[in-house]
């Protein structure tokens, strides 16, 4: 899951147009901290879906039998169908 150059800098000017509508925390903080608070911001949308993303993956395959879920019934099969005795 990549993002791209055009990806990214649409989503820091999208959440910089939305910082606009919040004129009582500009008065607040200075420039400097709001551009960090928006650097965090955009970090935590783009990373945070990655790492997101990554633990889903992680947990469906700590939870399959390998690929494609196939189930060694090898041994089951052994166990109830023994070979036959040598002459």
């Amino acid at each position: 899951m990549e993002i791209n150059e055009i990806e990214a800098q649409r989503l820091a000017e999208g959440i910089a147009r939305v910082e606009k509508y919040y004129p009582a925390v500009s008065a607040i903080i200075s420039g400097k901290i709001a551009d960090h608070i928006a650097l965090g911001s955009t970090l935590i949308a783009i990373y945070g879906m990655r790492f997101s993303a990554i633990k889903i993956r992680k947990a469906r395959e700590a939870n399959s039998n390998g690929p494609g879920d196939v189930i060694d019934m090898t041994q089951q099969f052994r166990k109830n169908n023994p070979a036959p005795a040598a002459e």
